[in-house]
């Protein structure tokens, strides 16, 4: 396998960033999504939004042969509205160019995201995931996530049921 850096994001890597996130949105879910919201995407706005993002903690691109193939956000705060048991730390995101699936990296990028959560001390992750989204899912489940609470995302008019997969940082003792 090629090697693989993963590092935190810089400015100049939006653009990437953006491309990939919306390419990956089209190729994930086809069929899951209203094709109309998926069409509807547009750049400009995206980019808006990852400006503001691009300048937080936990935010890594993968990039590999100088060129950023994937990212990845993750956060140890839980905004207002969500409604937690115990988990300390979220997977937010993870994004890997379609014609990079399936080579390691969304898997050194979780890998990356779990060992920064230990050296923080936290103790359980969640992520969410649609629940239509059996390739994900999998990825998800071998990463050794089991299945949590479910809620609804709303994207455009429609909203769509969600899972949530939970992560056990703590060693076994």
């Amino acid at each position: 396998m090629e090697e693989i850096q993963i590092r935190k994001i810089k400015k100049e890597d939006l653009p990437s960033v953006v491309d990939i996130h919306i390419r990956g949105w089209r190729n994930a879910y086809q069929n899951i999504i209203d094709q109309a919201y998926l069409d509807s995407l547009n750049p400009e706005e995206i980019l808006k939004k990852r400006e503001k993002d691009y300048q937080e903690n936990g935010f890594i691109v993968a990039v590999k042969r100088e060129e950023i193939v994937g990212f990845c956000r993750f956060r140890t705060e839980q905004p207002e509205h969500e409604i937690t048991l115990d988990e300390d730390c979220e997977l937010l995101a993870i994004y890997v160019k379609p014609e990079e699936k399936y080579r390691g990296i969304g898997t050194k990028m979780f890998q990356f995201v779990v060992e920064e959560m230990k050296k923080q001390k936290r103790k359980k992750m969640i992520l969410w995931c649609l629940k239509e989204n059996q390739k994900a899912r999998k990825f998800y489940e071998k990463m050794g996530g089991t299945l949590g609470k479910e809620k609804m995302l709303k994207k455009g008019d429609k909203t769509y049921p969600e899972v949530s997969f939970l992560y056990s940082l703590e060693e076994n003792r």
